[in-house]
């Protein structure tokens, strides 16, 4: 199991869905710092931040990471999976 906490000065926050997409709704406008943290960021990279501009519209912001490779041990599947865990 592995699992990580992210303490934010801000209650405007959010979490990716599987796809890698967040969402973070009903933001006045003015601009904002954004931060986007992953637990593969190379050493020495805290986070990757822009600064996105809202004047009351939608504004979709695409953030494309380089990750350094899972280094974490994968365990065979077992006779009852056929998938790795």
């Amino acid at each position: 199991m592995l699992a990580y906490i992210y303490v934010a000065e801000t209650s405007k926050v959010a979490i990716s869905d599987v796809a890698g997409k967040a969402r973070i709704e009903k933001l006045p406008a003015g601009t904002y710092p954004v931060r986007v943290w992953h637990a593969r960021l190379p050493r020495g990279i805290e986070y990757h931040m822009e600064t996105v501009k809202i004047q009351n519209e939608t504004v979709e912001l695409q953030v494309n990471l380089d990750l350094e490779r899972d280094r974490r041990i994968r365990r065979a599947p077992t006779a009852n999976s056929n998938r790795y865990r």
